[in-house]
């Protein structure tokens, strides 16, 4: 992609935490393997002490404006105190007498506890009171905004993370009746915010004809026009998930990645960074259940739900149906203070009647009540996310026919519902009503939060088999049928 201002120093000290790095890293040319990426590859003899050769390697590598470059430089890890060249110094603090010693190599006093030299002080003094390039800045953009205000404007709206005014009037509608998947939604979804939104950039793990999260006549990324939006990342997730944290952190972009629910194992630890770092970062992940079928168990998510809901910062959505899907992307934007990840279903889900069922927007709680019994208080509620909403709705109505009346809660986002007042929350699970039930395809741990002693989980506890979806569904017990024996033990 010609990435001309990706500087990398690599620091060549030849420690690793447990002694040198031969001990498993011994035989690799680094230098090679760079430059057969096609890097410009750079190489400092002395890190330790040639200031002057790391200046001029840092200018070269900001020279090059077609390819990224690596700076290889050799140091001594520890350098100038006792241990140096050692593991010791790895991750081990030096000791008293061992950084006295370090101080008098470096002919600092001793007895100081924390000093910094007046040459340093005073230069770095100098750059923090030079405002230059700040005021030619802001005097450039003051009259940018003069002969171009609605560029201008748009400039500001992008960096402050604002949704355009008119987003609103665009966003599609989606009719009872219809079945569409929800990753279907997604990149319909998607491509409406594109539209509105230049900021929005990103693709997906070599998986984009299957997760639909592409940009449809927005291009590709190719290092050269710098018009193109659809990055392809190739079949490198954390790589992926790293460098949209990268964008999040520069500004100016709102990226998205994508693969299947389950290969987020790749990312997470970028996934955890970003919840740790509150990037707005959005994860389009799909095939969320075992109803992708016969790809079987390696492709099927069944802790990921539970996992990702463990991660601080994380929120995590999945939806019953397209209209949830778009309510999941309204609340995302109006949050743009952490990573959000979507659980989308590879399967098509009828679209919920609206006119009957609870509006959707009960989405922006994280929970609501989707259907109450008429004319009688619930005598049992069930608690359901995405595709697993359905069977819920199926079993109220045939539990209805036995004289049992049961009130189904959607629970798209657990975070978010927890972020809801007590008040709200007791709205929904009434403390009084201990016959709860939860179904979701996934693991049942952690479900306990919100069904209590009492209740019970559906779900599945076990890795799937390779069989057609909605057969897999049905053998692993997540069925109307299922849902109502266990209301009927109640």
């Amino acid at each position: 992609l010609k990435l001309g201002k990706l500087i990398y120093l690599f620091d060549s000290n030849e420690i690793s935490l447990d002694g040198p790095t031969t001990l498993a890293f011994s035989t690799e040319d680094v230098k090679k393997r760079y430059e057969s990426y096609g890097w410009q590859v750079l190489h400092i003899d002395d890190g330790n002490t040639d200031f002057e050769s790391i200046d001029k390697a840092i200018t070269d590598a900001k020279a090059e404006k077609t390819k990224p470059s690596i700076i290889i430089v050799k140091t001594s890890i520890g350098y100038g105190s006792p241990k140096s060249d050692s593991s010791a110094c790895h991750g081990s603090p030096l000791g008293v007498e061992e950084t006295k010693a370090t101080k008098e190599f470096f002919k600092f006093d001793p007895n100081l506890h924390f000093h910094i030299p007046d040459e340093s002080q005073n230069h770095f003094a100098n750059i923090i009171s030079s405002k230059t390039d700040i005021v030619n800045w802001d005097n450039k953009f003051e009259q940018y905004q003069k002969t171009h205000p609605d560029n201008a404007s748009e400039w500001n709206r992008i960096w402050s993370r604002k949704v355009p005014g008119t987003l609103k009037n665009s966003l599609p509608e989606y009719n009872a009746g219809e079945s569409t998947g929800t990753r279907h939604a997604c990149k319909k979804i998607l491509n409406v915010l594109a539209g509105e939104m230049p900021e929005i950039i990103g693709g997906a793990a070599d998986v984009a004809m299957s997760t639909l999260a592409q940009l449809d006549g927005l291009g590709t990324f190719d290092g050269t026009t710098g018009s193109g939006r659809n990055i392809y990342f190739g079949v490198r997730e954390h790589a992926m998930g790293a460098i949209a944290n990268g964008m999040a952190y520069h500004g100016g972009l709102l990226p998205f990645v994508s693969t299947y629910f389950t290969f987020t194992d790749y990312m997470r630890p970028s996934i955890r960074l970003a919840a740790m770092c509150k990037l707005p970062v959005f994860y389009i992940t799909t095939h969320d259940s075992i109803a992708v079928g016969e790809d079987g168990p390696t492709h099927q998510p069944i802790e990921h739900l539970m996992s990702y809901r463990t991660i601080p910062g994380l929120t995590l959505f999945r939806p019953a149906d397209a209209t949830e899907t778009l309510e999941a992307w309204k609340w995302a934007l109006d949050n743009l203070t952490g990573p959000i990840i979507f659980a989308l279903t590879r399967q098509k889900l009828p679209i919920l009647d609206r006119k009957i069922l609870a509006s959707a927007d009960g989405v922006h709680k994280g929970a609501y009540i989707l259907s109450d019994p008429k004319n009688h208080k619930p005598d049992a509620i069930i608690i359901a996310t995405g595709s697993e909403v359905h069977v819920a709705l199926e079993a109220q109505t045939l539990l209805k026919t036995k004289n049992i009346h049961t009130r189904v809660v959607s629970m798209p986002s657990w975070e978010i519902f927890q972020m809801q007042d007590q008040s709200y929350r007791d709205t929904v699970l009434p403390p009084k009503i201990k016959n709860r039930v939860s179904i979701e395809a996934g693991i049942t741990m952690g479900w306990e939060k919100w069904i209590g002693d009492n209740g019970k989980s559906i779900g599945i506890n076990t890795y799937g088999k390779s069989a057609p979806g909605d057969v897999m569904m049905e053998k692993y017990g997540i069925t109307a049928e299922a849902v109502v024996g266990i209301v009927e033990e109640f």
